[in-house]
């Protein structure tokens, strides 16, 4: 029987898992794991529906995209979430490009947004910046350009040899993603829009861009929009990343200077990708590929698969769920609970581990917080998770704990599960979504016990 997506309808999020090949196998299922675990705290209806459309598939059977599968995704399923393509025993990478740019160009998902943020000071190669200099957003028009495979060759394999690569670009193409841009920027109270291309060179198709922007901006005189030619923007993303908001550009344009971004927030290992058609199916990634030189050694680091869920999250609606997520991440960078890309040394597995320490689970029944002793929004900011060693005793009079099967949730006892320690959340707007009714608790460990926390002498 075909499955009602949620937006139709159906009694729950329909989600098609597409982990792909290489490291895409391994970062995606903890993705997934980690997704259950938050929306399983707040009751959220969801499915997940595995593929196993890859280069396994395509050299046992020759298909890449089964007969009927883009109308299957399109009609059943709420979002994609996807893991990476590409195998060197495919050469060509002809499953990949069947597969992936299939689903952008039949799905007809024009919107790639790619989020470039710092999660943390460290992560950064440029000098004197911090979380708060690197925080844009890079839209990529992502079914035109050079990557619809318009072209061909003339001679090939000969001294004369002639390759035509054409750039496709059409007016409403060009629109909608320069006009969704400036849409996300007033919805999001961001007041800076640019739009790039190289129309000095590209004197047709980048002129487009040129008089569709200068129409389109009209229309938002509140956004301060400017437009800079994409090797000045380059420049300009590393000299000071703090001047851009909204970056918006073409096809190619959108995938260099995104992984520009990435490198200077972290890494591809870090970078989330959305690929949208708004209020139909879309598709959920990690920027990374599928890093065939790393796969199976569980060193693949999930956070970049993590991130693209939470953006599948929010789209869904899903705020708080996707806010967690966001979170978990983050406390991780700042305690270095990562992979050896990032300097760590945990294993691709051990997130999800440790996620599942984090997530708030149950309120305490201690009185309301005081006004006075409310934490400032500054601390709630970019995580409200705090480890137990942290907290002196009734610093916060109340508390959520965190974690899998904790059993006390005063200040005064440290929890212990399976050698993870607890952690603690100040009760906050921000979190509180996801606590579930006080006192009710889920017992999923198989062992816990507590015992008193060392005094602030004593740690």
């Amino acid at each position: 029987m075909p499955g009602i997506p949620l937006r139709n309808g159906g009694p729950a999020a329909r989600i098609a898992v597409i982990p792909g090949d290489g490291i895409g196998r391994e970062v995606t299922p903890q993705a997934v794991k980690v997704i259950r675990a938050a929306t399983a705290l707040t009751k959220r209806p969801i499915e997940f529906v595995e593929f196993d459309w890859g280069a396994d598939k395509y050299l046992r059977e020759g298909i890449s995209l089964p007969p009927g599968a883009v109308e299957m995704l399109r009609d059943e399923f709420d979002a994609i979430l996807f893991g990476a393509l590409g195998d060197p025993r495919v050469p060509s990478n002809q499953h990949a490009a069947d597969i992936l740019l299939g689903l952008r160009f039949k799905l007809d998902l024009y919107v790639n947004a790619r989020p470039v943020e710092l999660l943390h000071d460290r992560l950064t190669p440029l000098r004197d910046r911090t979380e708060k200099d690197i925080r844009l957003m890079v839209f990529r028009e992502n079914t035109e350009g050079l990557y619809v495979g318009v072209g061909g060759f003339f001679k090939k394999g000969t001294a004369d040899e002639i390759a035509v690569q054409e750039d496709v670009n059409s007016r409403k193409g060009v629109e909608r993603i320069i006009r969704y841009a400036f849409e996300y920027a007033r919805q999001n109270g961001l007041k800076r829009v640019c739009m790039s291309d190289k129309s000095n060179a590209m004197t047709f198709a980048h002129d487009l861009w040129q008089r569709v922007f200068k129409t389109v901006r009209q229309e938002y005189a509140d956004i301060d929009s400017r437009h800079l030619y994409i090797d000045t923007l380059a420049m300009e993303i590393v000299r000071d990343p703090r001047q851009f908001d909204v970056i918006v550009t073409c096809n190619l344009f959108g995938d260099i200077i995104s992984d520009l971004g990435a490198q200077l927030a972290g890494g591809l290992g870090l970078a989330p990708s959305a690929n949208i058609h708004p209020g139909k199916t879309s598709l959920f990634e990690p920027v990374h590929g599928s890093a065939p030189n790393i796969a199976g050694k569980g060193i693949a680091n999930p956070l970049g698969s993590v991130l693209a869920s939470a953006m599948m999250l929010e789209y869904l609606g899903w705020k708080p769920e996707a806010g967690a997520l966001r979170n978990a991440v983050r406390a991780a960078l700042r305690q270095n609970y990562v992979t050896p890309d990032l300097g760590g040394d945990k294993r691709c597995w051990h997130f999800y581990l440790r996620f599942t320490n984090c997530v708030i689970i149950m309120p305490s029944r201690n009185p309301p917080m005081c006004a006075h002793q409310a934490t400032p929004p500054e601390a709630l900011v970019p995580s409200a998770l705090i480890p137990a060693r942290n907290c002196r005793r009734n610093q916060y009079p109340r508390m959520m704990t965190a974690g899998i099967g904790i059993r006390k949730t005063n200040t005064s006892v440290r929890t212990r599960a399976r050698g993870y320690s607890s952690m603690y959340a100040p009760m906050t707007p921000e979190i509180a979504p996801l606590a579930p009714s006080a006192g009710t608790v889920e017992l999923r460990l198989k062992r816990t016990w507590s015992k008193p926390a060392p005094s602030p002498q004593t740690r």
